[in-house]
């Protein structure tokens, strides 16, 4: 595969460039790493984001992760593979293994920080070790993560299968930004379960008096919340529901809530107002799904790629990881909660 195959296929795939992307992850791995979150107004207001830190971001951790990510670029290229599909590991190669002296040579990818790639190699030696330390400290908390896994005794060989940017990326997105802290999903999800129990109340007290729009969008809403997935087809020996139709559902179910929203836009009933409960339940339950989007449609294409001969058990292992499968059972959750509130509105409880 030449460059511009390559870079085509990346486009196909993502509908960005290569490097763009891995740039872009590996700055997300970074984040992880120091625990910074630029939405973590919470942690930004007690302080704790103090110019010492953002100067650290700025002269270590970002150009070091730009390192990182010119690793994984190299090693994808030389794999020929998607980035997102390059084995973590191999950036090692070009982080103080045998493909070191490669790592800068030209043709290099552009440069967007503050100086160049020349002012960049001449830190070379302390910017790889950084980059090392990301990469390294990624790689035993996906151990530490997966672990759990181990005694599922679900078919996957006993040899775990190889670590994937892709897959640490998603994991790192489903879970906290800081040690000890909760999934960043977590906010959104416990406001769409508190907008549903007020919402319950208020019907059981009879202090809110459903109509026709909130009736029919339950109707429609009703049949797609307690379906059970069934897309893409279960594979051939395989028993009961996959992981990957457990995600895809969540995809199919945020598009109907879409659909039932835009059907009904200009109806005061499901307007996203605390007066209007039907539109404040459904815009809330909706925004936690919004967030989950990317690693559904990751997961999807990655799905439509597993190579012939792979197991189920083997690919969820490989694509699954514990933060990411706590997301899905999060929202799943959610969306029982949502039934249960709709099958009333619906005339079915």
């Amino acid at each position: 595969m030449d460059q511009a195959a390559w870079e085509q296929a990346h486009q196909d795939a993502y509908g960005e460039g290569a490097w763009p992307r891995v740039r872009r992850l590996a700055w997300l791995l970074a984040r992880r790493r120091i625990g910074y979150d630029p939405e973590d107004l919470e942690r930004i207001e007690a302080g704790e984001d103090d110019p010492q830190a953002r100067q650290d971001r700025a002269s270590l951790w970002l150009p070091a992760s730009q390192v990182l990510a010119l690793a994984l670029w190299r090693a994808a290229r030389h794999g020929e593979v998607l980035v997102d599909d390059v084995e973590f590991t191999h950036a090692f190669w070009w982080l103080g293994g045998e493909h070191t002296p490669l790592l800068f040579a030209e043709p290099l990818p552009e440069w967007v920080l503050a100086g160049n790639w020349r002012t960049v190699q001449q830190r070379r030696e302390h910017l790889i070790d950084t980059a090392r330390e990301i990469g390294t400290w990624h790689i035993h908390a996906h151990i530490t993560e997966t672990r759990p896994l181990r005694d599922t005794h679900d078919g996957t060989p006993d040899q775990s299968p190889p670590l994937l940017l892709g897959d640490r990326c998603r994991a790192v997105a489903a879970g906290p930004f800081r040690d000890g802290q909760p999934p960043r999903w977590t906010a959104a999800v416990d406001h769409a379960r508190r907008e549903i129990e007020w919402v319950s109340d208020e019907l059981q007290a009879g202090l809110w008096t459903p109509g026709p729009a909130a009736r029919q969008a339950a109707q429609t809403l009703y049949p797609t919340l307690v379906a059970t997935p069934d897309s893409p087809p279960l594979a051939e020996g395989v028993r009961g529901v996959m992981w990957i139709q457990r995600v895809v559902h969540l995809g199919h179910v945020h598009d109907v809530i879409r659909a039932v929203l835009e059907h009904h836009r200009g109806e005061a009933e499901l307007v996203a107002d605390p007066a209007c409960p039907a539109g404040a339940v459904l815009s809330a339950v909706l925004v936690p799904l919004i967030d989950a989007l990317p690693a559904v449609r990751d997961l999807e294409q990655v799905w439509d790629q597993c190579p012939e001969g792979q197991g189920v058990a083997e690919w969820e292992r490989m694509h699954l990881p514990v933060p990411v499968r706590e997301h899905v059972l999060a929202l799943e959750e959610l969306l029982h909660h949502t039934a249960g509130l709709t099958a009333p509105l619906a005339g079915l409880g």
